[in-house]
């Protein structure tokens, strides 16, 4: 079971984690938020919000995202 972000690059093969991100580039390409910015959050632990204990990225866009997200 793969726990956050650290777990994720520590406990899986380069190939797994070059993969993961290729596919993640493939999205935001599909979103059409590429070319105008997106942001791609990973919360871990309990000081950064993480509430579900797995491994899981965010993909924010589409509108202007400003500094801080509440």
């Amino acid at each position: 079971r793969c726990v956050d972000f650290t777990d994720f690059v520590s406990g899986y093969g380069q190939d797994i984690v070059v993969n993961f991100f290729q596919k993640t580039d493939l999205v935001i390409e599909k979103l059409g938020i590429k070319e105008s910015g997106y942001r791609i959050i990973s919360n871990s632990g309990a000081d950064g919000g993480q509430e579900v204990p797995h491994f899981h990225i965010h993909i924010l866009g589409g509108e202007k995202i400003g500094s801080k997200i509440r």
